[in-house]
């Protein structure tokens, strides 16, 4: 096939994006009533007391140390969580045998400070204190069907 010269090469015609314009709405949308009640609702989310989130801190702490079942958490916190806590429980149970460490030690819960990231959310941590040291307790609250539960959990 012999080359093509530039001049003889049609140019490609573009063509300008066209905007249009949309006129305004003379009243709001029927649907954005609704929507406002939805969202005022989730704002007004009672916040959970305090002294729970000390208290499931106190448990979940216990649930890892072994001395309270898993179970016992029931529907504060979710699948996934409850999973995961029993993966760490484990852990720590093996390492409790493996180094023969036999004492128990019962947490107190010092300060707990809420924040709410999102209506819907609220993120806590808890100090714990023990005979033999002191813990901090991360955790994550989402409102689930009608409650409050525990979606994440970090005892440190």
């Amino acid at each position: 096939m012999p080359p093509v010269s530039p001049a003889r090469v049609a140019p490609a015609r573009v063509r300008p994006a066209h905007l249009t314009l949309v006129p305004q709405l003379s009243e709001p949308l029927r649907a954005r009533p609704k929507l406002l009640e939805a969202e005022r609702r989730v704002q007004e989310l009672p916040g959970p007391d305090p002294r729970m989130i000390g208290a499931m801190a106190v448990h979940v702490f216990e649930a890892l140390e072994g001395t309270r079942g898993l179970a016992q958490l029931g529907n504060a916190i979710t699948w996934k969580l409850a999973v995961h806590l029993g993966q760490v429980r484990a852990a720590r149970l093996e390492r409790r045998h493996l180094f023969k460490d036999q004492r128990h030690s019962a947490p107190r819960p010092k300060r707990v400070v809420l924040c709410r990231p999102a209506p819907h959310a609220i993120e806590a941590s808890v100090v714990l204190e023990t005979n033999r040291r002191t813990h901090a307790v991360a955790m994550r609250l989402e409102w689930v069907t009608d409650r409050w539960r525990a979606t994440e959990i970090t005892v440190l």
